[in-house]
């Protein structure tokens, strides 16, 4: 069932027809307030072009905090840039050319397709924890240490006596193996051949051990077989990874395709790697935008700034006002990151004493959690996604 808000039935049911559902028509806020109490399961409300659009915002944004599967759609004949935002901001998932079916048709899909994810976000947020944490390693632009924050984070949970597992999801283009100077004898691709058999034995026939407490799963070898791994299959994997291993941390590629947003939905913590240039910062704050328009909760958000350093016409304050929230670690500017990376080592194991291996391992003592402490894990403190008031920053 669709609720469409519009001025009179033939409208309403004009657009029922066009997305092929069945629709609820309401012509007022206070209907479409009343309908929305009277249909908890609902999941989508379209808005006519020729409805005042303000006061829908106003529900949309309440909607959008304490109910967050629910999306809004609106029409409008036409939007400037400051009105779309506004929209956006207010929890309209999408905002649609009044004349455009198709587009808007689309739309649909694409809100319906989010609502069940965080439909299924919640009903896992429901079920007794696992105390297992999967961390996704998440940034919209290439450059910023994705990997080395990923493979360098590893091998200091491994260090720690945690069991670890870093899986490679950038299909296409990924150098997990490469940073670790892996042979990638089995990939993601090998899972495709499992089918329904992805079981905990099928799951370490995948894994290449790198070191003691740390496996890898690294991306196909071949770019092509990226459009047969399906977000169902990145599914089952993550949470079959995460049932075997204390933390799983996954790298991704700097777009927002489904499989990245499969990922994000498993994880627990997000890592949002950034360096200190505008460019970078824009894009990570258009990023944030869109984690906030996705409903993804700012609580699991843990911003790194990379390659951290003085007097390059940006201050400490300056990065938080542009991303608009506060930075968790600061990873210093330091050459050995290079050397370690041209010898296919992470810094960490290179350098382990070097200002930013320092700065990597006080990070993942921050991140880490009680919850998962056993006899013999060393130095952990404080529960994954909480950090401290100060940022982390070492140099």
């Amino acid at each position: 069932m669709t609720t469409v808000f519009a001025p009179t039935l033939k409208d309403a049911e004009r657009f029922g027809f066009t997305i092929a559902s069945a629709i609820t028509p309401v012509s007022s806020v206070a209907e479409l307030e009343e309908s929305l109490a009277e249909h908890p399961d609902e999941e989508l409300v379209i808005v006519h072009p020729d409805i005042e659009w303000k006061p829908v915002l106003d529900v949309a944004e309440r909607y959008r905090t304490t109910r967050p599967s629910l999306g809004f759609i609106v029409l409008r004949r036409r939007m400037d840039v400051s009105s779309l935002s506004q929209a956006l901001r207010s929890g309209v998932r999408e905002v649609v050319d009044a004349d455009d079916a198709s587009a808007l048709v689309d739309a649909c899909v694409r809100s319906r397709q989010l609502s069940q994810r965080l439909v299924s976000s919640a009903e896992q947020s429901q079920r007794p924890s696992s105390h297992h944490t999967v961390m996704t390693v998440f940034s919209p632009k290439g450059g910023t240490g994705k990997t080395m924050l990923a493979t360098n984070l590893a091998v200091a949970f491994a260090k720690k006596h945690l069991s670890t597992c870093l899986v490679d999801l950038d299909l296409q283009f990924g150098d997990v193996a490469i940073a670790l100077r892996l042979e990638p004898t089995r990939t993601t691709s090998d899972a495709l051949g499992l089918r329904d058999a992805i079981d905990e034995h099928a799951l370490s026939s995948l894994l290449i051990p790198y070191r003691p407490n740390l496996s890898v799963l690294p991306g196909p070898t071949r770019p092509a077989d990226a459009e047969f791994i399906s977000p169902e299959l990145v599914s089952t994997l993550l949470e079959g990874l995460r049932t075997m291993h204390d933390v799983v941390i996954v790298d991704t590629p700097p777009a927002f395709n489904d499989v990245v947003l499969r990922a994000l939905d498993i994880s627990d913590v997000h890592l949002l790697p950034t360096t200190p240039d505008l460019a970078s910062l824009k894009s990570l704050r258009v990023a944030l935008d869109t984690l906030n328009a996705l409903g993804y909760p700012a609580s699991k958000r843990q911003i790194i700034v990379n390659r951290d350093e003085a007097n390059i016409g940006l201050t400490h304050g300056d990065i938080r006002q542009i991303l608009q929230m506060p930075v968790a670690a600061r990873l210093p500017a330091d050459r050995d990151v290079m050397i370690a990376l041209n010898h296919g080592t992470p810094v960490l194991e290179e350098d382990p004493r070097s200002s930013v291996s320092r700065a990597i391992t006080k990070f993942a003592e921050q991140l880490a959690a009680p919850n998962i402490n056993k006899p013999g894990v060393q130095g952990f403190s404080r529960p994954i996604g909480e950090t401290t008031r100060e940022s982390v920053t070492v140099g």
